[in-house]
């Protein structure tokens, strides 16, 4: 797992004859088995499955489609196109990740009858009675999100936090919903989260997201995306 052991911290708790004392290099922390932000994603997907609204029952469906990783879905009842252009009595979703044929089994199967799909991928669905009908969705497109951190150093500050300090943004900016905007300042809690493991090792004196210091504007129908080589540093 992602536990942190530092050079010579080790020690024996449960006495052994013989033994006396031991010595440890420092180890490479691992990887969780599921971080935080995909449990609490599963969990909510798994509690709207049953749910009693229809609506809230699709978009559980699509997410627990294999391979599917974000899902966000709108409902325009108005007799109008909404602001996403999104026409009126529509249902809209957008998925990221999974197969064609099973976001269209998944829809097909959970739409109601007469309730029109929108979205720029369309494919036929078969029910079991043989009906066929349309059902339509999106993919996302991807807006690429980067950050850029200068730092103060401190005592216990080594390059290897830089790592731990990435991954957790990269891991945050993942997490977060389709559609939904880059907060600049909420950026500043996965920032400092490696300091629950490296306590007073560094202070943020500046930092940018996408070059900039305000939100970053997401689509409706675009997925935040993040890797590691966009997370830069500069130490002193």
């Amino acid at each position: 797992g992602a536990i942190q052991a530092a050079a010579n911290t080790l020690s024996i708790q449960t006495p052994v004859y013989g033994w006396q004392s031991v010595t440890n290099a420092a180890a490479t922390p691992g990887s969780p088995v599921e971080t935080d932000a995909v449990l609490r994603l599963r969990q909510s997907n798994s509690v709207a499955l049953p749910s009693q609204t229809v609506f809230d029952g699709i978009v559980a469906q699509l997410a627990a489609v294999s391979g599917v990783t974000r899902v966000q879905g709108y409902e325009n009842d108005t007799n109008a196109a909404d602001a996403n252009g999104v026409p009126a009595h529509n249902l809209a979703f957008v998925v990221e990740g999974g197969a064609q044929a099973d976001i269209v089994n998944a829809l097909g199967l959970k739409v109601p009858p007469g309730i029109p799909t929108f979205g720029a991928t369309s494919a036929q669905y078969t029910s079991a009675n043989g009906t066929i009908k349309t059902v339509n969705y999106a993919v996302p497109t991807e807006t690429a999100i980067t950050v850029a951190l200068t730092l103060k150093s401190s005592t216990g500050w080594s390059t290897a936090i830089e790592s731990v300090i990435a991954q957790a943004i990269v891991d945050y900016i993942l997490a977060l919903p389709i559609g939904k905007n880059v907060s600049y300042t909420e950026l500043f809690i996965p920032a400092y989260s490696a300091l629950s493991q490296y306590p007073g090792t560094y202070t943020i004196t500046s930092m940018t997201v996408n070059a900039g210091t305000a939100d970053v504007a997401i689509a409706y129908n675009a997925a935040p995306t993040a890797t590691l080589a966009g997370v830069t540093f500069t130490v002193s």
